[in-house]
């Protein structure tokens, strides 16, 4: 499904969605909902309809239907929004393509704020500077550590001092990928995004490959995989995507009619911030036999930001590995007997740092951006006013009584589109009887904010005396920072609130129902950790985060140790997350481990879900942690009975997803399976291990292919394999079990 949210008032808000399908529609169904909510609400004159021309012949561009206003689209100067007609791709010059011509890129914009919004375009050659609707675009080139890879530096500037909401586009066109197309199979090429995924695209069914999810912001669309691959008939990748060090709103795709590889930015400029830089990454990697597709590209991705996949762990001194292991929320593990069969590395909250210290479990202090959860007794006589109307009563009167934390709420509060601090009534075990505000936790916000509350000098000292180097054989306290719901799930998506508009470093964006500038809640998120980062870092500590990454690339960079909390097993229904999901999370994080923490009812979650959850979990080099059901009460670490029921499968896997994380994730398997229903993935250079897993219900029969290296042993599960195993090897995997082998050789 997807969704337009309205945020409930005494006006009139206009809604609107574009759905853009992958495949072909039988069915829709259409709702008008409200619920969940006491109150009523009315739906005004509401519209469905179908974006086609009369003889079907329009074809998209970023979601958005239009008509050349040439023949064809490489020649075209600008595309309209209205009367679509027919599209002729443009076609290759015939005979083989021996050499590859450059590739060239040019710029569209999508103007918004025009009368009579059309894409209008902008060649974009190298270096130079280009300007089109009081849009100026300069564009200038970096090197990167990949020798296959450059990166584009993109200052975007409006010259107007109103309000401008535009999208704009960055694309990049060759001879080698149209000849890939035109000569492909029913005119359908691949197109690589997350790891194993392939999109086909096509201009006679399929015209656009997109990998994204659905937001607010913006054009509703954002890329939660950072770069895009589309391969030439030569056998050469091309790839395009966003340096994680510049985050904005935006979303990469393939369009087969214009043959061109693009990566959209949802752009707003005000009079206060008036120019953005943007950077992307653009490679052209040669034919390589050992990796295909996605994990090439990839590859050529991590090598191209070796700082954002750095591991800053530190390492044990007698193998010269980091230490990973599984994560501890709040409570205390002293109490826990035999604690090391659990395998805890990272502690979330500091209420025993001591004696943390001294078995090795870093430690986290807790802090939460963009939410204040107040608590507040509600005055029961007044029945008339709701929870929420009480709450801005109580803090409008603290705000003029000078309370620093109504203060705090005054200055940093987002607002919704009608211009009133944002927040949600709650009542949950932390929260009993109150409101969760959305703050805006960018460091730049009116003193005294949220951010500073959080994180200043003071803190700083205090928590880490100033020191710059870590030394293990010291007692340090505090290890860093942990960042509890990273990626927001109950603050509003867009502050629209122009004071704050001025505050932030990255790319405002904007409501495309109203047209108007907002800031995204997940560069709110970005600009918190990394203020944070930058100085936790510096002082030799660690920053860690929940809930990432899920729907947002860009925090991975920032952290060193990532997870979430999650429930395989809700309502009693075994649904574990998918194989998509978790190679998503996979790849993001590169080396640095990712820690779960399963929250669901244990009385429900038996001895056999753990296992099933520890070998999944394994399977990607993982951690399986333990919370509760309702975050809060009922810790697992907590009952015994729970841990002691399932201390052996602890014994049994806890140890291999440790060497297997400690090892390193790497991108290239070195191997294949016959059957794409089975995992593979690889960990270590020296030696190397390598997990197969079958994610279905039901056993799978395969053969694994090493081109080099042999097998040297099994380290768990059940195979039968010859001395040295090499070359194609027959294997049976049983319904959602796994195999973890150890290799030996190039």
């Amino acid at each position: 499904g997807v969704i337009a949210m309205f945020t409930g008032s005494e006006t009139w808000e206009k809604k609107s969605l574009t759905f853009v399908p992958t495949k072909p529609i039988k069915h829709v169904s259409m709702y008008l909902m409200f619920r969940e909510t006491p109150g009523k609400a009315w739906f005004r004159a509401p519209v469905f309809a179908e974006l086609c021309s009369e003889n079907g012949s329009a074809h998209l561009f970023d979601g958005t239907l239009v008509q050349p206003m040439k023949e064809t689209p490489s020649d075209a100067d600008c595309f309209t929004l209205a009367n679509p007609k027919a599209v002729s791709p443009s076609q290759p010059e015939s005979g083989e393509a021996q050499q590859v011509l450059p590739t060239t890129g040019r710029f569209y914009l999508h103007d918004l704020s025009a009368a009579q919004p059309q894409w209008l375009f902008l060649e974009a050659q190298d270096g130079g500077c280009y300007e089109v609707a009081g849009i100026s675009v300069e564009r200038t080139t970096l090197p990167t550590p990949c020798p296959s890879a450059e990166v584009d530096v993109l200052r975007v500037r409006s010259k107007s001092r109103e309000d401008r909401c535009v999208t704009l586009v960055y694309a990049l066109r060759n001879a080698d990928v149209a000849a890939r197309l035109e000569q492909a199979e029913s005119h359908s090429i691949p197109v690589f995004a997350a790891l194993d995924e392939a999109m086909e695209v096509s201009p006679d069914g399929n015209q656009e490959a997109f990998h994204a999810k659905n937001t607010t912001a913006g054009m509703k669309r954002l890329s939660d995989i950072p770069v895009l691959a589309v391969p030439g008939r030569s056998g050469r990748l091309y790839g395009l995507g966003i340096d994680l060090e510049f985050p904005a709103v935006h979303r990469l795709f393939f369009n087969a009619v214009t043959q061109e590889w693009c990566i959209a930015y949802d752009l707003a400029f005000t009079e206060d911030q008036p120019e953005w830089e943007l950077r992307c990454v653009r490679f052209c990697l040669e034919p390589d036999d050992s990796c295909h597709g996605s994990r090439r590209a990839w590859e050529a991705f991590m090598q191209a930001f070796p700082e954002t996949f750095a591991l800053r762990l530190p390492k044990d001194p007698k193998t010269g590995r980091p230490i990973h292991g599984n994560w501890m929320p709040f409570a205390k593990i002293s109490p826990v007997p035999n604690c090391e069969d659990f395998a805890f590395r990272f502690k979330e909250g500091g209420n025993e740092t001591a004696w943390d210290d001294a078995h090795g479990v870093l430690t986290f202090r807790y802090t939460e951006p963009m939410t204040w959860w107040w608590n507040f007794e509600p005055d029961e006589k007044d029945g008339a006013a709701s929870l929420f109307q009480q709450a801005m009563s109580k803090l409008e009167k603290d705000v003029q009584a000078g309370n620093r934390q109504a203060l705090i709420w005054k200055n940093s509060v987002m607002y919704d589109q009608h211009q009133r601090p944002y927040g949600l009534e709650q009542r949950t075990p932390w929260c009993k009887h109150g409101v969760v505000w959305s703050m805006n936790s960018v460091p730049g916000v009116t003193e005294p904010s949220d951010f500073s509350s959080k994180w200043n000098d003071d803190v700083k000292k205090a928590l880490y005396a100033g020191n710059h180097q870590w030394k293990p054989e010291e007692p340090s306290g505090l290890d860093g920072e942990y960042i509890d719901s990273s990626e927001g799930y109950v603050t509003i998506e867009m502050d629209y609130r122009r004071e704050h508009f001025k505050t932030v470093k990255t790319p405002l964006t904007f409501d495309s129902d109203l047209k108007q500038p907002v800031v995204f809640r997940g560069l709110v998120a970005f600009e918190y950790i990394r203020g944070l980062a930058r100085d936790v870092h510096g002082c030799g500590r660690w920053m860690m985060a929940n809930a990432t990454p899920n729907r947002i690339s860009w925090l991975a960079g920032q952290l060193d140790v990532m997870g979430t909390e999650s429930d395989w097993n809700y309502r009693n229904r075994w649904q574990p997350m998918s194989v998509q999901e978790l190679r998503l999370r996979r790849m993001l994080c590169g080396g640095k481990p990712f820690c779960f923490l399963m929250n669901t009812d244990f009385t429900k979650f038996t001895h056999e879900h753990v296992e099933k959850y520890m070998k999944r979990a394994l399977a990607f080099g993982m951690f399986p942690g333990f919370f509760s059901a309702d975050a809060s009460t009922g810790h697992y670490f907590e009952q015994p009975k729970l841990y002691e029921r399932d201390r052996s499968l602890f014994r049994k896997y806890l140890p291999i997803c440790r060497l297997l994380s400690e090892s390193g994730w790497q991108v290239n398997p070195r191997g294949s399976v016959s059957d794409e229903r089975v995992c593979i993935e690889r960990f270590g250079e020296g030696p190397s291990y390598l997990t197969l897993f079958n994610p279905t219900n039901q056993p799978v029969t395969f053969t694994l292919r090493l081109p080099t290296g042999k097998i040297k042993r099994v380290l768990l599960g059940e195979a039968k394999l010859p001395t040295d195993a090499s070359g194609e090897v027959p294997l049976t995997l049983e319904a959602e079990d796994v195999l973890v082998l150890e290799v030996t050789g190039e």
